[in-house]
């Protein structure tokens, strides 16, 4: 396992206690997000709850009260209505790699 497939990882399960944020289907995923200067950044990809907000601030401040390393902090957030399911009845995590480099098209290598 890598340091980012680490990271990431750590941030999905230390977000399981977000407020705002959907139980079912697995409500997050983090993903490397391309980036020219530093190879990749921390997104997360969050589904909220009906009526609630999420921001990136109040994800950084749930992960800083739980004293996380702010070098974990995601940079990126990603706001949708469901996450990708493969046929398994995962996180489609490829759907997800494919989607944050259109989005960041720019900075890709």
């Amino acid at each position: 396992m890598t340091r980012n497939t680490y990271v990431f990882c750590f941030l999905v399960v230390t977000l399981s206690g977000l407020t705002g944020c959907s139980s079912e289907p697995p409500p997050k995923q983090a993903v490397a997000a391309p980036d020219k200067i530093f190879g990749e950044r921390v997104a997360i990809y969050v589904v909220p709850r009906a009526g609630a907000t999420v921001t990136l601030e109040s994800i950084t401040q749930h992960l800083n009260a739980r004293g996380v390393s702010k070098e974990w902090f995601p940079e990126h957030l990603i706001l949708v209505d469901e996450l990708p399911v493969s046929s398994g009845g995962k996180t489609a995590k490829g759907d997800l790699k494919a989607d944050i480099r259109k989005r960041f098209v720019d900075q890709v290598r």
